[in-house]
């Protein structure tokens, strides 16, 4: 990768692709990845998303929001559209006709954004899609780098978006479960995700075999990502009382209970015994997995598929150490996706670039390309666009203090997942591969 490749912290790489650049570059990553905390009440994080839309694209630049299953696509595409956007839902269940008006709308601008499952890949060809939003964890770091490289492809500013929380591994597990390579999979997405792969660019470069190049602090995950750039190791947190407090809840609950239990039931009144908020404990509970002190067992039946915490072996010897064997972690900082949303209402939404070398410049040249977006649009987005605009104030004040919302109350359950195909379906209809895998790793899959 360029050095200047610095120089543009929220731009697709090169800055002035070729139509066959993907031929003459193996690893053409995706723009620097954003990682946001995301809200455990799906009606909540749908708000918050649109909101986070409105904030970041008042002008109705194009995007795609990606989500688990059919119905989480069509509550994200609801929230959207009572915010005043132009939302659809994209899924497999849905009509050929339906379908295929969803795509041209989207395509032709007229739909600002798309909510969709993994079945809407093939036939992209869009260029000046602006942002990408992940609402849940993709199942692999294949599956995300492919589905994140759609935007941006004409080299103009873009933006990846992960809304990330532990709970979102425990759903997608219930799903992948079936699959002979869904552990190592799912867990080296899991580590990208909650930033324990370190600088997250360069964990993608990692995992495609190529050699990490510089991504800027841009790229850098938050907390452990911005030290590791700096060249110093990142500062570390004691944790061991909290991790044995938590491992000897559940070691507990299951010799109480002769049952295993899901993140869920690990209830707050559990999670405050072992001196810890609902939040803190979902956190924790991903660590000590990725640890190796806590495993994922499953339970099926004729309707769902029940993901549960239990642990391990090792976390067993971690809890008889009695605090002899540390367990030191950094914890990235992690912004919440209502907080990236108060601080683009709160200033421009340059993404940092007027802190970078040549960033005022940058800055300057997005400006005048969004005014020749906005002099050629058609006048119905247009209007749509100035509709959107109006009704920010409503949205803003709709997810204002949603980080302080009560954790109880979930009326979904992490971990479990109603069985209906919906997903395997999907992954029928999704492509092989495109352009955006580097050649080795498809020589790999086949």
């Amino acid at each position: 990768m360029p050095s200047d490749a610095r120089e543009i912290p929220n731009q697709a790489w090169p800055p002035n692709p070729t139509p066959n650049h993907h031929r003459h570059h193996r690893l053409a990553p995706p723009p620097p990845p954003q990682v946001l905390h995301k809200s455990d009440k799906a009606e909540e994080h749908a708000a918050q998303v649109a909101a986070y839309i409105r904030a970041h694209y008042p002008k109705g630049e194009s995007g795609i929001v990606y989500a688990l299953a059919r119905k989480d696509t069509e509550r994200l595409a609801a929230a959207l559209c009572e915010a005043g956007l132009a939302a659809l839902h994209y899924h497999a269940d849905m009509e050929p006709e339906a379908r295929q008006e969803a795509h041209m709308a989207w395509s032709a601008g007229t739909v600002q954004v798309l909510c969709a499952t993994i079945a809407f890949g093939m036939g992209i060809s869009k260029t000046d899609v602006r942002f990408v939003i992940h609402s849940t964890l993709s199942k692999s770091i294949e599956n995300y780098y492919q589905e994140s490289g759609r935007c941006g492809r004409d080299g103009l500013p873009a933006k990846c978006v992960l809304c990330y929380r532990f709970s979102d591994v425990l759903r997608q597990a219930a799903v992948v479960c079936v699959e002979p390579s869904w552990r190592p999979c799912l867990t080296a997405i899991a580590r990208y995700a909650s930033g324990w792969a370190g600088c997250r660019r360069a964990a993608i470069q990692r995992h495609f075999g190529e050699a990490a190049g510089g991504g800027g602090p841009q790229a850098a995950a938050g907390g452990a990502g911005r030290h590791q750039a700096a060249g110093r190791e990142p500062p570390g947190q004691d944790l061991t009382r909290e991790g044995v407090a938590l491992v000897k809840t559940l070691q507990g609950l299951e010799r109480g209970s002769g049952k295993k239990h899901t993140l869920t039931q690990l209830s707050a009144d559990h999670a405050a015994a072992a001196g810890l908020t609902r939040d803190e404990a979902e956190w924790l509970a991903g660590a000590l997995m990725l640890q190796g002190y806590l495993s994922l067992e499953f339970g099926f039946t004729a309707y769902s598929t029940n993901c549960y915490l239990s642990p391990t072996a090792a976390g067993a010897s971690f809890v008889d150490a009695g605090g002899r064997r540390k367990l030191v972690l950094v914890k990235p900082s992690m912004r919440s996706v209502a907080q990236a949303t108060a601080e683009a209402a709160a200033g421009p939404s340059s993404g940092g670039a007027a802190t970078e070398p040549g960033g005022k410049q940058q800055q300057g040249q997005q400006q005048r390309q969004q005014r020749q977006m906005r002099a050629s649009e058609p006048k119905q987005l247009l209007q749509g666009r100035q509709q959107a605009q109006r009704g920010w104030g409503r949205a803003r004040a709709d997810v204002e203090g949603s980080d302080e919302a009560q954790q109880d109350g979930n009326e979904e359950e992490e971990g479990v997942v109603e069985v209906d195909e919906e997903e395997e379906d999907d992954d029928d209809e999704e492509e092989e591969e495109d352009d955006f895998i580097p050649a080795r790793r498809k020589q790999r899959t086949r």
